[in-house]
C-alpha cells in the first residue's frame, strides 16, 4: 500500500509550525517508567499534569508511546493481547505523567483478572484530579465498536475529557480515512466531554505523531 505523507491525512485541525515545534521539544526529553500498579492503594501521588492512554486490547498502545518519545523499549511491547496488565505510570521529568492503562476487551486472562483490571481503570479515571485528558486510541480498521462506545459512555458519565486518536492508519488508504474521520465527527458530536480533534497516526510510518506531540504539548504549555 502506498504510504501517505502526514501532512495529508485528514484532521480537524491543524498545527502550525510553533505547535510542533513545541511537541517534539516536550518528546525530546528524557521519558522514564515510574512504576506499574496492580492495587488501587498503590496509585501514586501526582503533582505534573498527567494523560493517559487507553483503548482496546492490542491497539497499539504501548507502541505509539514508545514511538513518541523518540524510545524502543520505554513501554512494554507485545503481540499478545493483554500484556499490559497493570496501569504503567510513564514520566517526562518535570513536565508530564503519562499513564498506560490496560486494554479492554479480548484479552488472554481469567473474568476475574479483567475485572480487577477494569475496577482498578474505573477508581484511576474517577478520582484522579491531575487528569487532563484520556487519548482514547481506535484501531483504524475497526473503527468505534460497542465496547469503545461503552467505554466514551463511562468517559462522558465522570466528566473526563476524551480525544480519539486512530492508531495503525498506514493499514487503510486514503479515502477510508476520510470517511472513517467523518463518522468520528458524528459519534463525538454526541458526547459532551469527547474533544472534536481526532487525530491519525501510524506508529510504523511516523504518520501524525507530530501532531499528537503537538497536540499533548499544547495541554500543559
Amino acid at each position: 500500500m502506498e504510504k501517505k505523507d502526514s501532512k495529508t491525512l485528514p484532521s480537524l485541525e491543524n498545527f502550525s509550525i510553533n505547535d510542533i515545534k513545541a511537541g517534539k521539544e516536550l518528546f525530546s526529553k528524557q521519558v522514564l517508567f515510574r512504576l506499574g500498579i496492580k492495587n488501587e492503594d498503590k496509585f501514586p501521588s501526582i503533582n505534573l499534569p498527567e494523560i493517559a492512554f487507553a483503548g482496546r486490547s492490542n491497539v497499539g498502545k504501548s507502541t505509539l508511546i514508545n514511538t513518541l518519545s523518540f524510545q524502543k523499549k520505554i513501554a512494554r511491547v507485545s503481540k499478545k493481547p493483554g500484556s499490559t496488565q497493570q496501569i504503567n505510570f510513564f514520566e517526562i521529568i518535570d513536565n508530564l505523567s503519562i499513564v498506560d492503562l490496560p486494554g479492554y476487551g479480548f484479552a488472554n486472562a481469567s473474568k476475574l483478572d479483567k475485572a480487577n483490571w477494569s475496577k482498578l481503570i474505573e477508581i484511576y479515571l474517577i478520582n484522579n484530579s491531575a487528569l487532563n485528558r484520556v487519548f482514547l486510541l481506535i484501531d483504524s480498521r475497526r473503527g468505534i465498536g460497542k465496547i469503545d462506545l461503552s467505554f466514551m459512555d463511562f468517559l462522558e458519565k465522570y466528566a473526563i475529557v476524551f480525544e480519539i486518536v486512530l492508531t495503525k492508519i498506514d493499514k487503510i488508504d486514503y479515502q477510508s480515512s476520510k470517511v472513517l474521520v467523518s463518522k468520528i465527527e458524528k459519534i463525538n458530536s454526541t458526547f459532551t466531554t469527547a474533544f472534536p480533534r481526532v487525530i491519525l497516526t501510524s506508529s510504523k510510518n511516523n504518520d501524525g505523531l507530530d501532531k499528537l506531540r503537538a497536540e499533548i504539548a499544547k495541554i500543559i504549555l
